[in-house]
């Protein structure tokens, strides 16, 4: 078993060396300005068996690190191998691994990986068919009112006939919540969400945790609302997200055919009326 004078003999990075000197001294391009200077090869400390100079950088450079602050340190740049000063190495970032110049540049790479990651995850809940809309060809009022829409308890309804752009409306918002804004979306369409209903409602369903997916999303996204016919349970489920959704401050984005009665008959007279009536109360209306 070692001593503890032995183990204490030990550097970080290397062995001791007792009872040696520099042994001499060399020139060396100082590792931040590449001046060349005088420095003393270090012998009493080792690295991977190898001997470094007592210092890597020149006087005039260490003078100037001293001079920046107590916590200053020469780094070399992850990206460019530039070496620049830390200001303050106790406060970590990982753009304080990239110098001056290159730190935006790296910025600007990964905010435009993040983007197209997050485009990419937009398309897997998009359908093909309105991932490219000519918005030239959209109703212009009803566009600039549903693109000006801002995230926040109040969500939208969309009512109006079949081919006037609701869901492409609906869509391009949602493209610029999830890729721009970073929210969360979960989007159904009218058979959809009556599947879904039935799948995790039966016997190998797990109806908990799609309710608290439904209800924790940060946008629901509700296509043809009333075009498919559910069941009483499905029904019930449907109220019970508006309802909790309301509550909580969560809102809907919804595309309907039908307005006021004529959507809430197509439900059981105990939900449908209500249910209108919080949709009113929770979503701005939109005529298309």
């Amino acid at each position: 078993m070692q001593k503890v004078s032995e183990i204490l003999q030990r550097g970080v990075f290397g062995e001791i060396i007792e009872n040696e000197k520099p042994v001499q001294t060399i020139a060396h391009d100082c590792d931040y300005c590449g001046k060349n200077h005088q420095t003393e090869m270090s012998a009493p400390i080792k690295f991977n068996g190898e001997q470094y100079p007592e210092s890597l950088y020149c006087e005039a450079c260490n003078e100037m690190l001293k001079a920046t602050g107590e916590y200053a340190e020469f780094n070399r740049c992850h990206r460019c191998r530039k070496s620049y000063i830390v200001e303050d190495r106790r406060y970590w970032s990982e753009t304080k691994q990239f110098c001056a110049d290159c730190a935006p540049v790296v910025v600007a790479e990964l905010a435009a990986a993040e983007r197209q990651r997050r485009v990419e995850a937009f398309n897997q809940i998009c359908p093909p068919l309105y991932r490219s809309t000519d918005t030239a060809r959209l109703p212009a009022q009803q566009y600039k009112q549903v693109m000006a829409w801002q995230y926040g308890a109040t969500g939208l309804l969309l009512h109006g006939e079949t081919g006037k752009g609701k869901t492409r409306c609906a869509w391009l918002l949602l493209q610029r919540l999830h890729v721009e804004e970073y929210r969360q979306i979960v989007a159904f369409d009218a058979v959809s969400f009556s599947h879904d209903i039935t799948k995790n409602f039966g016997p190998d369903g797990d109806s908990e945790k799609w309710l608290k997916r439904m209800n924790g999303a940060t946008v629901l996204f509700l296509d043809d609302l009333g075009k498919c016919r559910l069941t009483e349970r499905g029904e019930a489920e449907l109220f019970g997200i508006i309802e909790n959704r309301m509550a909580n401050l969560r809102p809907i984005i919804a595309t309907t055919n039908f307005v006021g009665a004529t959507l809430a008959g197509g439900l059981r007279p105990d939900i449908g009326t209500a249910l209108v009536r919080r949709l009113r109360e929770s979503c701005e209306a939109i005529a298309f």
